[in-house]
């Protein structure tokens, strides 16, 4: 996705609400999750050449089909449509049944359970735009928005949407002199700083309250912090990407102070919860 295209989804969402043409894309994957609540299925699905590489993903499911006839296991044929501002699929068809093996457990001992909320973040380091190191801890007296993208997502109801909310943030709270907005990217194989700039920053450079680091050549620091702060990614090194949505709200010391979880939340929301928040610390 270039930046061109970016931009134009950013002003679409924001200024315009019309129809527009679908592009429809074919698809073949496997369910692992339904979500009833929020019409939504967690699903695997291969390479669609020339949209999207394989990943695992949380996709809006059309109001046609009825959750409650799929389940965890189902392996599918389906339309991914992309409409000017949104995502979504549907046209289900079963092809079968498979076996998902239960999440193996991960390296981390009993005692590196993840940070609660008034639990305090490990330091971690990535690169700026500039290629130069930054790090957590070094925020001179900042608190910090931090949110999690990649820039190989192609849908335009998730990583791009939220990025619009990020801005609405950062240009709504850019008074409060004591917060910045961090985006970090996850793909540390990928996002190296140039494909970042390539992207992102004409989107950021509005916005002297909004950084964005890249995680290239800083897994272990990535893995690090995505677990601490229970923002959950995978297959990065498969070439096959997966990911949860979280946002996390970190004081000067790292205080893990709020998170904010999937994409469903209002960005005047957050706000008005970062402006209750902030004076309770400082």
């Amino acid at each position: 996705m270039n930046t061109n295209y970016f931009t134009i989804i950013i002003l679409s969402l924001l200024f315009i609400h019309c129809g527009a043409n679908e592009k429809v894309h074919h698809a073949f994957g496997v369910i692992h999750e339904v979500f009833h609540d929020h019409q939504e299925m967690l699903i695997h699905h291969d390479e669609i050449p020339g949209f999207m590489m394989a990943m695992t993903m949380r996709l809006k499911v059309d109001k046609s089909i009825q959750l409650e006839e799929w389940s965890r296991g189902d392996s599918i044929k389906f339309e991914i449509v992309i409409a000017e501002n949104s995502g979504f699929i549907r046209s289900f068809t079963r092809l079968g049944k498979v076996e998902i093996p239960d999440k193996e457990d991960d390296f981390w001992e009993d005692e590196d359970s993840p940070t609660a909320i008034g639990g305090i973040l490990p330091d971690a380091t990535f690169l700026k735009l500039d290629s130069t190191e930054i790090s957590l801890s070094k925020n001179h007296g900042k608190y910090r928005f931090i949110s999690f993208v990649f820039s190989r997502c192609p849908m335009p109801n998730m990583c791009p949407a939220l990025m619009m909310k990020y801005r609405y943030l950062a240009s709504e709270l850019k008074s409060i002199e004591n917060l910045e907005f961090i985006t970090i990217s996850f793909d540390y194989i990928y996002d190296n700083p140039s494909t970042l700039i390539k992207h992102y920053s004409s989107i950021i450079e509005p916005f002297p309250n909004w950084n964005l680091w890249s995680s290239f050549d800083h897994s272990s620091d990535m893995i690090s912090l995505a677990h601490y702060s229970q923002f959950a990614f995978w297959g990065v090194e498969d070439n096959d990407i997966g990911h949860s949505m979280r946002s996390i709200l970190i004081s000067p010391d790292l205080k893990l102070l709020k998170a904010w979880d999937g994409t469903d939340w209002k960005a005047v929301t957050v706000k008005k919860d970062i402006e209750k928040i902030l004076p309770l610390y400082q």
